[in-house]
This record gives C-alpha cells, structure tokens and sequence, in this order.
C-alpha cells in the first residue's frame, strides 16, 4: 500500500482517495506518509472495521471513512489530488451484480471527476484486464509492472495521469 502511494505522488497537504478502502490498509500506509487521505467502501461492514482500525492506531494527519459506492463518488469535482486502489476481482469479493471491466469503466469516470488534472491514480488489475477503460476515458498511461502471484493469476500495477 505504501509503494502505491508514493506512486500515486500526491503532494504534502494533498488528498489520497482510496475509492475501495476495505477495513483501510492504504489509508493507514497513507497516514504513515504524512497525506491526508479519505476512502469509501460500498460494504457497511468493511467500513465499520476501517473505523475501528484507523481509531485504534491513533494516526495522524486528516482521515475520512465513508459508506459509499466507487463508481458515484460523493465529493465534488476536483478535489482529489491523487488516487490508489486494488479493486475487488469478483472471485471472493462481490462486484454488485458488475463485470470488472464495467465496474472499472464507471470508477475510471468517477475518477476524471474528482481528480485533479495532473493528478496520478494508481491501481491493481488482473493482467490485461481494465486498463483500456483508463486510456480511453482519457487518462495517460505512465507506468506498469507485472507481477505473478501464482499460475492463475498476474496482477499488474498501473499508474495513470488525468491530462486535459
């Protein structure tokens, strides 16, 4: 998570935007970096274990945890200056009814919405899986690396940049 957020290069006073938080290990790792940092998450349980985490460690900086849906993001436009996530694949966590291409299409829109121009997000994809939706939504492929996990599964980190 911490790699992720130096990737995502947001600056000092910045915001990170975690838009699949999970119980919050990238905005803990974002905490440890000095960023301020806010995620969401569509599951009401993993929220709740979020708060419970980031109260429990007692961390710095400005942190935000709310119940929300990635593809509608609910802040307003430009106000993000960076953002990293590793989405749900569908295979132990649910997509709400999406496919992955179709749930990263709608993210990769809710991104050109609140990121800054210029701002970077970087994210895991299964390989080959998702980064066209990025590219054509407008945003400049930066940086990949692949990485195997086992013999089913290669995952690739992406960083993009949203040029206007």
């Amino acid at each position: 998570c911490g790699l992720m957020c130096n990737l995502a290069a947001c600056p000092d006073e910045g915001l990170l935007l975690d838009p699949f938080c999970g119980v919050g290990s990238t905005l803990v790792a974002a905490s440890k970096l000095g960023l301020n940092a806010v995620g969401w998450d569509i599951s009401k349980k993993q929220v709740y274990g979020c708060k419970r985490n980031i109260a429990s460690l007692r961390l710095g900086g400005a942190l935000g945890v709310l119940r929300a849906d990635a593809a509608s993001p609910p802040l307003k436009s430009g106000i993000i200056d960076a953002a990293v996530f590793d989405p749900p694949y569908g295979k132990v966590s649910s997509l709400f009814g999406r496919s992955f291409e179709g749930l990263l299409a709608e993210v990769a829109e809710g991104l050109w919405y609140t990121v800054k121009p210029g701002g970077f997000v970087c994210f895991f994809t299964p390989l080959g899986r998702g980064l066209e939706v990025f590219i054509s939504r407008g945003f400049k492929l930066t940086y990949t690396y692949t990485i195997r996990i086992h013999r089913g599964l290669t995952r690739m980190l992406v960083v993009v940049r949203k040029v206007t």
